[in-house]
């Protein structure tokens, strides 16, 4: 399997994911079950994609 930490994309993708939750963990509570959680999983889905791909590219 490839590891996935090694790709250049993952790291600045994990940063994101981090300041994404930095920032929207001061967000009105009413926009948590809404706005901030698509946002925050809009931001590990990145993260997802490069583990998953990494992944695909060495089952092929």
């Amino acid at each position: 399997m490839r590891e996935h930490r090694k790709h250049r994309a993952f790291e600045p993708a994990d940063e994101v994911v981090l300041l994404i939750y930095r920032e929207t963990k001061d967000f009105h509570r009413e926009e948590v079950c809404g706005v901030t959680s698509q946002i925050r999983r809009a931001a590990v889905s990145v993260q997802s994609n490069i583990v998953e791909g990494c992944s695909a590219s060495v089952n092929t």
